[in-house]
């Protein structure tokens, strides 16, 4: 196959429809890697191998990645986000709550990750931190549901 950067969202798009497919998840892999052989900041492709691997429990690799994906585009909301879940699921809950702070950093509004973001800082035994970064979601226009259930986990927090 020639290395031309043009072929990449075809190798990309074969890859992602490959991925839905049992019998063909092995080959997603395998475009993905020759997407990102013909063209290493195809930012697209790294981050879909990475939630592929996320999701096929492959969360050390899922996080080699992420991090490689973040290096090349640091500003990458969805990339710090799927690094954040995974530094999580390794173990690695004070690195998910740095990652999940600088997604707040960038998008202060988003009420979903102030809402992870708490429950990050409570599990990490950070009450406080919890406690203000809920304040802070309910503060944003939005989800009333997310809103009521931030709402109950305050008052858990303040009893």
């Amino acid at each position: 196959m020639a290395k031309q950067p043009r072929f990449a969202p075809a190798w990309h798009n074969l890859a992602v429809l490959n991925a839905e497919r049992r019998d063909l998840k092995s080959t997603a892999l395998e475009m993905w890697e020759r997407v990102l052989t013909i063209d290493p900041d195809y930012s697209i492709s790294r981050l879909s191998m990475a939630e592929y691997l996320a999701k096929k429990g492959d969360t050390p690799r899922a996080i080699e990645e992420y991090e490689e994906l973040l290096r090349r585009s640091p500003d990458y909301a969805a990339a710090r986000l799927g690094l954040a879940e995974a530094y999580d699921r390794a173990g690695r809950s004070s690195e998910a709550l740095l990652q999940f702070q600088a997604i707040i950093r960038m998008d202060a509004a988003n009420m979903d990750i102030l809402d992870k973001t708490g429950d990050l800082a409570l599990r990490l035994g950070r009450k406080d931190e919890a406690r203000q970064t809920w304040q802070r979601a309910l503060e944003r226009p939005g989800d009333g549901g997310l809103k009521r259930r931030i709402r109950r986990k305050l008052q858990k927090v303040s009893s």
